[in-house]
């Protein structure tokens, strides 16, 4: 992972665990590809890909698992998202 990528996760990821969500920012070096399988295999439900673009625009490249679609999301709208999935109450 470039350094200027660990940066970019880290923001969204602080926000989250601000907002009571469980998350972690893989900052290995392994290829995007190996991670988002080990996340897979650990049966990480969402999963979000933070490159060049999704960091200048407060944005993550969201994954579900199960799911073959990806779509593009603002950090606030994921927030939003994974509160109304555990049933928790928005802020």
């Amino acid at each position: 992972m470039a350094d200027r990528h660990a940066v970019a996760a880290g923001k969204p990821c602080q926000r989250l665990k601000d907002a009571g969500i469980r998350a972690e920012a893989d900052e290995s070096n392994e290829k995007l590809g190996y991670r988002i399988r080990e996340a897979e295999l650990q049966k990480i439900e969402y999963v979000a890909v933070i490159g060049d673009k999704e960091a200048s625009a407060d944005s993550v490249l969201l994954r579900v698992r199960g799911k073959a679609e990806q779509r593009v999301c603002g950090v606030e709208e994921l927030i939003a998202e994974l509160q109304s999935a555990a049933g928790a109450p928005l802020a």
